[in-house]
């Protein structure tokens, strides 16, 4: 019975999104270049130019991503220096290559709804122009 109890738990509770069926799938100008699963992370180089935009396409199997956004940080010096936030009918984020984010290298961070105050360091992606 405690073993029921226990995978009740598991299933239904705050920790059920943590099972490593989530997905975020990386594009750049609507072409698919990378799927990193739940737990995982992703060293990217991406041959990129001044305009070209990176989609961040989510899919989870609990949902609870309406409050959800990606958090981008200078890898070097951990300093942030954007937040996206998510369309408003899909579980996508955008991101448009500006002259500033070329030739940088920046770690991006999935933060699922904060109920769940749960954080995703998905990828370190280097933009090479």
């Amino acid at each position: 019975m405690k073993q029921f109890l226990f995978l009740m738990i598991l299933l239904f509770g705050k920790f059920a999104y943590a099972d490593g069926l989530d997905e975020i799938r990386i594009y750049v100008n609507q072409k698919l270049v990378a799927t990193t699963y739940e737990g995982a992370s992703q060293t990217l180089e991406l041959n990129v130019s001044v305009g070209d935009t990176l989609k961040f396409e989510i899919s989870t199997d609990w949902g609870g991503t309406e409050h959800a956004s990606i958090s981008v940080f200078e890898h070097q010096s951990s300093e942030k220096i954007q937040e996206l936030t998510r369309t408003v009918t899909e579980v996508n984020f955008w991101q448009v290559v500006t002259p500033g984010l070329l030739d940088s290298e920046m770690l991006y961070v999935f933060n699922f709804n904060p109920q769940v105050n749960r954080t995703w360091k998905f990828a370190r992606i280097v933009l090479k122009s």
